[in-house]
């Protein structure tokens, strides 16, 4: 019973790993696609323009 409760606990982590990792990427796909990284990268070349 002890090996059957370890490998449902490895596939538990790795499915939550798994569900992190695919979270992240839809968030950072989201962001590039409505420019944010670019918009964010002109903000602050303006601002060292100013300086």
């Amino acid at each position: 019973m002890s090996r059957l409760a370890w490998i449902v606990l490895f596939l538990a982590l790795a499915g939550l790993f798994i569900l992190l990792y695919s979270l992240l990427k839809v968030a950072h796909d989201a962001d590039e696609r409505a420019g944010y990284m670019e918009e964010y990268s002109w903000d602050l070349d303006d601002e060292e323009e100013d300086d």
